[in-house]
């Protein structure tokens, strides 16, 4: 009788198992189907990411999320905005590429690591006055604006963003052409990377950073 009640239990937990595995599956084929819809666009995903939910969400990675997590999201957060059916649309897609090569590899993401640590230290300095030096920090203003779509290894979450560490890549444009570009925006990324309050000082800092961390 015993050994029946086990044998009963290993079909169970089979058959659970196989479900899980179906379901992933179907998931992750939604979402790679999501992508090649979106390649076949001007995916504007970052830029909205940037100006829609990054005012709320700074410190979020988009890898954070699997991308089935993602549309459940979404599904709230298109609302919440106030985005339309199109713009939720390049956002998800955004947030689904960067994610999926994540969740489908098993591995962890240096950025939402980066940024959740990155949250921690936010928490624990909101209670102070943050120091102009702070402020002007390259590496705190990358941290903070630049990280979640570049990757805290400047490598770009997604191949629709520049990897810094590309030798004759984005980084071998001179200083005064890639100034321009943070400062007024170029393709998907936004002006000052969707933070208006940044100074041209900050700017210049975390140029500065990029440079001297990520040129090859």
């Amino acid at each position: 009788m015993r050994g029946k009640l086990m044998l009963n239990r290993f079909w169970i937990n089979l058959v659970f198992i196989l479900i899980g595995i179906i379901f992933n599956g179907i998931s992750m084929s939604y979402a790679s189907k999501l992508i090649s819809a979106s390649n076949s666009q001007n995916m504007n995903g970052p830029k909205l990411w940037a100006n829609n939910c990054m005012r709320c969400h700074n410190s979020r990675a988009p890898t954070e999320y699997t991308p089935n997590q993602w549309n459940t999201i979404m599904l709230h957060m298109r609302i919440q905005g106030g985005l339309t059916k199109q713009e939720s649309k390049e956002i998800l897609a955004y947030l689904t590429e960067a994610s999926l090569s994540e969740f489908t590899t098993g591995t962890s993401t240096n950025t939402s690591s980066s940024n959740q640590q990155g949250t921690q230290s936010n928490e624990q300095t909101t209670s102070t006055q943050e120091t102009t030096e702070e402020k002007s920090s390259g590496i705190t203003v990358y941290q903070k604006n630049c990280s979640t779509c570049h990757g805290a290894n400047g490598k770009g979450i997604t191949s629709s963003i520049p990897d810094f560490t590309k030798k004759g890549g984005v980084l071998s444009q001179s200083p005064s052409v890639l100034l321009n570009n943070i400062t007024n925006g170029i393709g998907s990324m936004p002006a000052k990377g969707g933070n208006s309050s940044l100074t041209d000082q900050d700017l210049q800092a975390v140029l500065d950073y990029i440079e001297n961390t990520f040129a090859r």
